[in-house]
């Protein structure tokens, strides 16, 4: 079996630190030798990265953003690293452009010997680039595990949020890219509705001051990162996920909602509606809050039944099953041996 060096740029909480576990994991269930090593932060550096390459005899690198792979893959390329592949977990636009345009180079000229993306959606945002860069793309569907039993602790009650209160929920990093402000804004055009969002990040406290300049701000709940059983409970207590992103490359976090069974309104990304296609989901166009709030407003009054809800999140569960992607990911490692 193979050695493997996964690269991230920086390990934080999010779809990328989902996705290295699982492959990790997945990958060494299987007999495979499996590193995960940063760029940045607790322990990371790229001076360790380097070192880490020329001496650690890997026949694969698996980088997963761009930072990660421009510096892992000229060193890898050095090392004589065979495989070098690196996933689009940002589509083209949302890079910056130097970064992006390195990207295209890395993978024009074989840096990159491989080039992975999770959807058919995510293929398409580099349609447009070099034909040796587009030869280099593989096709690797992203498996999803099932969030685990939740826990039983009673949201509402902690939160002070009524029994019979419309309750939303939504989850991920406080940034700009998951638009948690327009689900703010659409707070204010639902009377009576909680919103429950569960992350961090650096717009935290405008989105505290939005709510309060909307007279919300009693409604709006802001309850930090949560591992995965804790998001569980904190998502089976909701009614309906909500997700107005700008883009995505792939959407974990609303696909580990619908696998829970809860009724989605996200915004009308081609790659949403693609990996949401098993689900219960209604799609506003991005930006629009009183679309979105609309969307909510549809589906609690039109709320799915039990055996809907139930038949969604099986659908969702075979649909992003772990087991096929590792196998692909094992049929890549074969080059590497």
């Amino acid at each position: 079996m193979s050695r493997v060096l996964q690269l991230v740029t920086r390990d934080e909480p999010g779809g990328v630190r989902v996705l290295t576990r699982m492959v990790e994991a997945g990958l060494s269930a299987r007999g495979h030798d499996v590193t995960t090593l940063a760029l940045r932060g607790e322990g990371g550096s790229v001076a360790k990265v380097i070192a880490a390459i020329r001496s650690g005899g890997y026949d694969a690198i698996l980088s997963y953003q761009v930072a990660a792979s421009l510096v892992g893959h000229a060193a890898g390329w050095i090392a004589g690293v065979r495989v070098r592949a690196t996933h689009l977990t940002a589509i083209p636009s949302a890079m910056r452009p130097a970064w992006r345009w390195l990207d295209r180079l890395w993978g024009s000229i074989g840096l990159h010997t491989d080039v992975i993306a999770n959807s058919t959606a995510t293929l398409a945002s580099v349609a447009d680039y070099p034909l040796a860069y587009r030869h280099k793309l593989r096709l690797i569907r992203h498996g999803v595990a099932p969030l685990p039993e939740q826990l039983r602790r009673d949201w509402r009650h902690a939160l002070g949020i009524a029994p019979l209160a419309p309750l939303l929920a939504a989850s991920g990093r406080l940034v700009s890219q998951k638009n948690h402000a327009a689900a703010v804004a659409a707070l204010a055009l639902l009377p009576g509705t909680h919103l429950i969002i569960a992350g961090e990040g650096a717009l935290c406290a405008p989105l505290m001051r939005q709510a309060d300049d909307l007279g919300v701000a009693e409604r709006l709940h802001l309850v930090g990162n949560l591992d995965a059983a804790q998001l569980a409970g904190l998502l089976s207590a909701g009614d309906v996920y909500v997700f107005p992103s700008t883009w995505e490359s792939f959407g974990l976090a609303v696909v580990e909602a619908s696998m829970l069974g809860l009724p989605v309104v996200a915004s009308d990304l081609p790659v949403l509606r693609e990996v949401l296609a098993p689900a219960l989901a209604r799609f506003h166009p991005p930006n629009d809050a009183a679309a979105l709030a609309a969307g909510i407003g549809d589906t609690l009054a039109h709320y799915p039944s039990t055996a809907e809800r139930a038949a969604s999140a099986s659908a969702t569960q075979q649909a992003h099953a772990v087991g096929g992607m590792i196998d692909a990911y094992c049929r890549l490692l074969d080059g590497a041996i």
